[in-house]
């Protein structure tokens, strides 16, 4: 299965060219959004990919101090996993709850996660079916929370709801547009940099994200030899807090 990984940070993007893997943290954070320890995250939307290597959802906007807040490079890394080994991302989990509360409304135009929205409103059978194993393993804070939107929430009551997910409902959210989490390191296959002032180039969906990034063809031919590091976080962001990216 082919998935994206994104990376703000050029200090991480450098350290996982050299290495040659993506590596998860290895230890749960403290943030009701600290990714899951020992999971690496990714995605199959080239649009979730560019919010990642950016920082944010600057697609089409101007440069400025907010998007080089992490540094003036991101980095896109391809690989392929086995779906055997992955669940749904917890926020994922999190935001089908939401969402299923409106499945009368037509998908957002600023939705997080447009693809696997329109895949709820296309089975709304299913989309009832996780909705109610979902809040059935929140607490009622967390459920009142995620429904009103709040995305910490959604994070938090969805990695609750993930145990308790059947191996169909986790499968049939993959393969519907979810983010997801794979358990233990995994090589990625190619890389690209992303210069962060040409964000402003960038279609709003991310499809046109590898056409203006830079090929990575190698660690060495690409940025200056560095020391390996301890990944912190699974979704190769500073603080190991995927808040920063909201």
């Amino acid at each position: 299965m082919l998935v994206y990984h994104g990376c703000p940070s050029p200090e991480f993007g450098a350290a996982i060219l050299s290495s040659g893997v993506l590596r998860p943290r290895e230890e749960p954070g403290r943030s009701l959004l600290s990714p899951i320890a020992k999971r690496v995250y990714f995605t199959t939307e080239l649009r979730t990919a560019a919010i990642y290597a950016l920082g944010g959802v600057f697609m089409g906007a101007e440069p400025g101090k907010h998007v080089m807040r992490h540094g003036k490079e991101g980095f896109i890394f391809t690989a392929d996993v086995d779906p055997a080994k992955c669940i749904p991302d917890e926020d994922c989990v999190g935001f089908v709850l939401a969402e299923s509360s409106r499945l009368d409304d037509p998908v957002s135009p600023y939705s997080d996660h447009p693809t696997l929205a329109a895949a709820l409103r296309a089975e709304p059978g299913m989309a009832m079916s996780l909705a109610d194993t979902i809040g059935r393993a929140m607490t009622a804070n967390q459920r009142n929370l995620a429904e009103e939107g709040y995305i910490a929430y959604m994070a938090a009551g969805g990695k609750r709801a993930l145990p308790r997910l059947s191996e169909r409902q986790r499968t049939w959210m993959i393969e519907h547009g979810s983010n997801l989490s794979h358990l233990g390191e995994v090589k990625w296959q190619a890389a690209w940099k992303l210069d962060k002032q040409l964000c402003r180039n960038l279609a709003h969906d991310g499809s046109n994200l590898l056409e203006v990034a830079t090929p990575c063809r190698a660690a060495r031919e690409t940025l200056p030899d560095v020391p390996s590091l301890r990944l912190v976080s699974a979704v190769s962001v500073p603080a190991g807090d995927k808040s920063l990216l909201r």
